[in-house]
């Protein structure tokens, strides 16, 4: 991931997709979006990810599933994930 970068999309064939972060440090408060077009699971390189609800970082992102989503805030320690939307619910407004 570049400092340039905001929207991830995983399109790539093979196995898992494995991502590297910036420093949570440097990067306070930077939105990072990360999108599923295969069926692959997406993770970390590093325990840097806190799943909703908190709890102690780990390295998975997103399930393999396509259509998935997560957003991803850096607290200044870890990547906090914000939001995730899994292909397989129905969201209602």
């Amino acid at each position: 991931v570049v400092s340039t970068d905001t929207w991830i999309i995983n399109n790539k064939t093979g196995s898992s997709l494995t991502i590297t972060l910036p420093a949570a440090s440097s990067s306070t408060g930077r939105e990072l979006n990360i999108q599923n077009y295969q069926s692959q699971t997406v993770i970390s390189n590093s325990s840097n990810i806190v799943y909703i609800g908190g709890g102690v970082a780990g390295t998975a992102i997103l399930a393999a599933s396509i259509g998935d989503s997560a957003t991803l805030v850096s607290d200044g320690t870890n990547w906090v994930m914000m939001r995730y939307d899994s292909n397989n619910n129905l969201l209602l407004e």
